[in-house]
């Protein structure tokens, strides 16, 4: 089943949650709607499933306009982030649920209804567990049950709201891989909305940013991860430093930081001889060496640094342009301070630089994109 959506309008009074959307999902398709709270992601699966009516545009299945078509004739089925069982209904009634509540010519037979609950609960791995009642079950179960239910039905296409937003983060990575696999026996059309990049980057096919209302970038989670078409998917997709810059002779250089020997290629569409420009820069991509004079990168002192496992993470306090670095480790005093730097390293790189807090390094930009304009205050 293939979902087309068109110009998709959506305002709540004076605000616009949605302006204009257009997107093709392909049939067997798992697809993430990801952005920050408030860009539009749960008010445009709500529209895809009809439990929010869009106020212009066109949705299509599979090239057949179903845009007033009601919730119930839909085929879709929807899990929310908060479970919504029937605490005082077993897990088994709570899945057969949606069968047993059709009009009495489709409803199927009791035993037909019995067989089907047991083939879901073996599916989503709780067999045995069907006369239990939700508040019985871990947070991961009922998830589980939620997505038993919204398959009892067989839907047509199946919309997944912040699925694993109220469980913890062991429970979450394992739920992740599961619906995964999931997904890849089913092959059902599925939409999930998260705020969580790891988790569309992780488990999805294709990302789709949003922001405002709007798309900002549609691609593979490779794409997005690897060509950020602006800023905000750049800011928003993992953790970023961002330098402000300015193109002088073809060349980025940074401003309000101290830095040596460093200017990075501009790129054609931020060429422009003056203009300002934003400098983004992940923790992975930065070598850190310890400070002489002349050596080339941003000028700064060690002020954290906590490893965790097989990564050391580094906070860093830049000089600023007209300090003086010192070959001491003395503190910088607070009005020589600037936006704090994270690096990450691993390990026993960390070790073998045997750093101390207040010690003096230069950081090297290995890897930058770069866009024109001031970055975001």
């Amino acid at each position: 089943m293939s979902i087309q959506l068109h110009q998709i309008h959506k305002r709540f009074g004076a605000f616009q949650a949605l302006g204009g959307i257009d997107l093709d999902v392909a049939s067997s398709e798992l697809l993430a709607l990801l952005g920050p709270s408030g860009c539009g992601k749960t008010t445009l699966l709500r529209i895809i499933a009809g439990l929010e009516a869009q106020d212009s545009g066109q949705i299509r299945f599979d090239g057949q306009d179903i845009s007033h078509v009601p919730v119930r004739e839909r085929g879709v089925g929807f899990v929310f982030q908060h479970y919504a069982l029937f605490r005082h209904m077993s897990v088994a009634d709570n899945i057969a649920f949606g069968l047993r509540v059709r009009e009495r010519a489709l409803r199927p037979a009791e035993n037909v209804i019995a067989d089907r609950v047991n083939s879901l609960l073996h599916m989503v791995q709780l067999d045995g567990l069907g006369r239990r009642f939700p508040g019985q079950l871990s947070g991961g179960q009922r998830q589980r049950v939620a997505l038993a239910r919204a398959l009892a039905t067989d839907p047509r296409v199946l919309l997944l709201d912040e699925p694993f937003g109220a469980l913890d983060a062991k429970v979450r990575k394992e739920l992740r891989r599961w619906l995964r696999q999931l997904h890849d026996d089913l092959h059902i059309t599925s939409v999930f909305v998260t705020h969580d990049q790891e988790e569309a980057l992780e488990v999805a096919d294709r990302v789709v940013l949003m922001n405002r209302g709007r798309i900002e970038q549609n691609g593979t989670p490779q794409q997005v991860w690897d060509e950020p078409a602006s800023p905000f998917v750049c800011g928003f997709l993992g953790d970023i430093n961002v330098f402000a810059g300015q193109v002088r002779g073809g060349r980025v250089h940074l401003r309000g930081v101290l830095s040596q020997a460093l200017a990075l290629d501009a790129p054609p569409e931020v060429a422009t001889e003056g203009s300002a420009a934003s400098v983004y820069v992940r923790p992975h991509q930065i070598r850190l060496a310890r400070w002489r004079e002349g050596d080339p990168g941003i000028v700064a002192q060690v002020c954290h640094a906590i490893v965790t496992g097989p990564l050391a993470r580094l906070e860093l306090s830049p000089l600023l342009p007209g300090s003086t670095p010192a070959s001491g480790g003395d503190a910088l005093q607070s009005d020589m301070r600037a936006d704090l730097i994270e690096v990450h390293l691993p390990a026993g790189e960390f070790a073998a630089l045997n750093l101390q807090h207040g010690d003096r390094v230069t950081a090297l930009p290995l890897s930058s994109r770069i866009y024109a304009g001031a970055p975001p205050t």
